[in-house]
């Protein structure tokens, strides 16, 4: 066994300790290099090395709660057929709090998943507006039964009743 058939990084192209035979088949291998820090799903077969490409399951393009409705494929709300006029922000926010109904979801995890920036303490005030804009969006379309949920010093929730 020689250097020539030692397995390489499918990013980086760097050496990894492996070593690989002709007769040497792998599928669904999870291989980390210490040089790109990274993981690659791959599957080797004939010392060829194939980057397995792993497919998302279909996502749910509507999702409902009470008499509300969220489409992912419009990105849209309607309340009753009417529809919400949500910015950006707003729209995610509800999208994972529907997604995680009854969950408490911590300033963190929602700072994360809809601005996609690391949390810091200002943070904390953009989604209390956000939320704030989004109950009086709510509001207005005469729906008080559907309510986004404070757990003081922790995050939001919508309540499954």
């Amino acid at each position: 066994m020689d250097k020539r058939n030692r397995l390489l990084c499918p990013i980086c192209r760097t050496k990894t300790p492996i070593r690989l035979r002709h007769d040497t088949a792998l599928t669904n291998f999870p291989l980390f290099c210490s040089k790109c820090k990274k993981e690659t799903l791959i599957d080797v077969r004939q010392l060829q090395t194939f980057i397995v490409v792993e497919r998302d399951p279909p996502i749910n393009s509507q999702l409902e709660y009470k008499d509300m409705t969220l489409s992912l494929q419009q990105r849209s709300v309607c309340i009753d057929n009417v529809s919400l006029n949500l910015t950006r922000q707003e729209f995610n926010l509800l999208h994972y709090l529907m997604l995680n109904k009854g969950i408490v979801l911590t300033y963190e995890q929602l700072y994360l998943m809809c601005w996609n920036e690391e949390y810091d303490g200002s943070a904390y005030v953009a989604i209390k507006n956000a939320i704030k804009r989004l109950r009086a969006k709510i509001a207005v379309a005469k729906r008080e039964h559907i309510k986004i949920q404070n757990m003081r010093g922790v995050g939001f929730f919508l309540p499954v009743e």
